[in-house]
């Protein structure tokens, strides 16, 4: 009987390893939408009201990127922030490129700059949202596999 216990708690642990994989694309979801977020507002703020970088941060709220860290973590630089939070490369990648232009130039360069970092944002957004679903079955599939074949070893 508690071997059968055991094994019931072996599968049910492997069903919860898929849906835990499956929430935190969930999760590099919403990061990267607050990170648009984050574009979007530095735009407008350079474009209609000139503000320093340290103030735009400093304004800006987003209870996901402040929970992770990633704002209080801005002022040490980009690179710092992004790994604070759990997003894919592709995404860190386009936000260090728009970090490293950000700042440098005058006002219409460096809202083509946001313009150009919040495309590409939204690009990978896109293909994130749209692979989300199978990934997501993938996950938990995997995560039930596993757990039933570690009750197939203990027979």
């Amino acid at each position: 009987m508690i071997r059968f216990i055991g094994m019931g708690i072996l599968f049910c642990t492997g069903v919860y390893a898929g849906y835990v994989a499956s929430a935190a694309l969930k999760q590099q979801i919403l990061l990267s939408e607050s990170l648009l977020a984050l574009v979007r507002n530095i735009e407008n703020k350079i474009r209609y009201f000139n503000q320093p970088l340290p103030d735009i941060y400093r304004d800006f709220n987003d209870p996901l990127l402040t929970e992770t860290g990633f704002m209080e973590a801005l002022s040490g630089g980009w690179e710092a922030a992004l790994g604070k939070i759990d997003v894919p490369e592709q995404v860190k990648g386009v936000m260090l490129d728009f970090s490293r232009r950000l700042g440098r130039g005058v006002g219409e360069e460096q809202e083509g700059n946001c313009r150009l970092c919040a495309s590409s944002l939204e690009e990978h957004i896109r293909i994130m949202r749209e692979e989300y679903p199978n990934r997501r079955k993938v996950y938990c599939s995997l995560g039930a596999c596993a757990g039933l074949m570690a009750v197939i070893l203990l027979l």
